[in-house]
C-alpha cells in the first residue's frame, strides 16, 4: 500500500487517480464543517463550485429539505443559510437536512477530483477513522490538500502529514511517496499543537482577522467522531457507520 499527497489544488494527472482511495482535506475549514454537518445529522452534502449552481441546486429538491451553505472570501454569502463555519452546523439547523455547500477551495477541490476510484472526506474531528477505513480498503491512498487559492496551504500539508502518520499506524506495510514524507515531516513538527499550524498559516491569519479564532479551536480538535463520509455521483454521505459521538463545544 502507497501513500501519496497533493501538496498543491492543480488538477492530478488522471493516470494518478487510477485504482486510488482519496482523501480530500481542506482543513480550513470546508472539509472539518462536512463532517461536523453529517456528525449532527444532515442527511447529504453536495458540493458546488459556483454560487449560483448551488441556488439552482437547491430549488431542485423539496421544500423544508435543504439549506444553503458556503463562503466567499471567509464570510457567508449573501442570501445563503449558513456560512462556512462548522459551529453554525448545529444539530437543530441541519438534521434530516440535505446541505447544498459551496466554497473557495475545498468543494472545488472535491470537482476536480470526480475520476478517483473513491473519494473520502477528512479533517482533525475524524482523523483516526478516515485513516482506518482507508488501510482497510487495501487501495493506494491520494491525501489531496486543497490549498488556497489555488497554491499551498500551510495548514493542508500538515493535515496531510496527520494522515499520513495515522496510516502508518495501521496499515502495514506502507511505502511514502516524496511528497508524503515531505508532509509527514512536516506534521511533526506541528504534532503537539496542529493549532500551531492554523495561526501560521495565511488562511488562518485571515479567519483570526475575522474574529474567528473559535474555528480554528474547533477545526483542531482530533477524533471528535467516527464518521467518514465518501462522495459518491457528487453527492456526499457517511461512509461509515457513526460510533459514539460528541455534539463538540456550542455553536
Amino acid at each position: 500500500m502507497e501513500a501519496d499527497v497533493l501538496l498543491v489544488p492543480a488538477p492530478p494527472d488522471p493516470e494518478r487517480l487510477i485504482g486510488r482511495l482519496v482523501i480530500v482535506l481542506d482543513i480550513l475549514r470546508a472539509t472539518t464543517t462536512i463532517v461536523t454537518a453529517l456528525m449532527r445529522g444532515a442527511r447529504a452534502v453536495i458540493p458546488v463550485v459556483e454560487v449560483e449552481e448551488g441556488r439552482a441546486v437547491a430549488a431542485r429538491l423539496p421544500p423544508g429539505t435543504v439549506l444553503l451553505g458556503g463562503e466567499r472570501g471567509s464570510l457567508r454569502i449573501d442570501g445563503y443559510d449558513l456560512g462556512n463555519s462548522p459551529r453554525e452546523y448545529t444539530a437543530e439547523m441541519v438534521r434530516g437536512r440535505t446541505i447544498v455547500l459551496t466554497t473557495t477551495n475545498g468543494t472545488r477541490m472535491l470537482r476536480t477530483l470526480a475520476g478517483a476510484a473513491e473519494i473520502l472526506v477528512g479533517c482533525y474531528l475524524n482523523l483516526g477513522a478516515v485513516a482506518r477505513t482507508a488501510a482497510a480498503g487495501g487501495r493506494d491512498v491520494l491525501v489531496a490538500c486543497a490549498g488556497r487559492l489555488g497554491g499551498v496551504a500551510l495548514e493542508d500539508v500538515v493535515g496531510a502529514g496527520a494522515v499520513v502518520a495515522a496510516l502508518e499506524e495501521v496499515a502495514a506495510p506502507l511505502s511514502l511517496t516524496d511528497a508524503a514524507r515531505v508532509a509527514r515531516e512536516l506534521y511533526r513538527e506541528y504534532a503537539a499543537d496542529v493549532g500551531r499550524s492554523f495561526r501560521d498559516s495565511a488562511h488562518g491569519q485571515e479567519l483570526l482577522r475575522l474574529g474567528l479564532a473559535e474555528d480554528l479551536a474547533f477545526c483542531a480538535t482530533r477524533d471528535l467522531t467516527q464518521i467518514v463520509p465518501g462522495c459518491v455521483d457528487g453527492v456526499i454521505r457517511p461512509a461509515a457507520p457513526p460510533g459514539p459521538v460528541s455534539e463538540g463545544p456550542p455553536a
